[in-house]
């Protein structure tokens, strides 16, 4: 059984999987259509409204610096150069 770890902060919901090295942010609730990649590394969950419900970045301490405790970990610790334009948006573009 994986020791996920999970947790809220500014009503967003977060989980860090440190078995895969897996952090999610789950942005919304909603009615999941599809998932869009964005790298070998960044995925979204998008709704069936072109929502994006959640990201999830595999991998994550390749490409951060991640804090001794996970779940101290938000949004804003991301480099925005490194979120896809439409996730800062929490849409997709049609």
């Amino acid at each position: 059984m994986s020791p996920l770890i999970s947790w809220t902060a500014d009503n967003i919901e977060y989980s860090y999987d440190p078995l895969v090295d897996s952090f999610y942010i789950k942005y919304q609730d909603g009615t999941f259509s599809h998932n869009q990649d964005f790298s070998d590394w960044i995925t979204a969950d998008i709704g069936t409204s072109g929502e994006v419900l959640g990201m999830e970045f595999i991998g994550i301490s390749n490409h951060i610096d991640l804090p001794n405790d996970p779940s101290e970990m938000e949004l804003s610790h991301i480099p925005v150069h490194l979120l896809p334009s439409m996730a800062r948006h929490h849409s997709v573009p049609r």
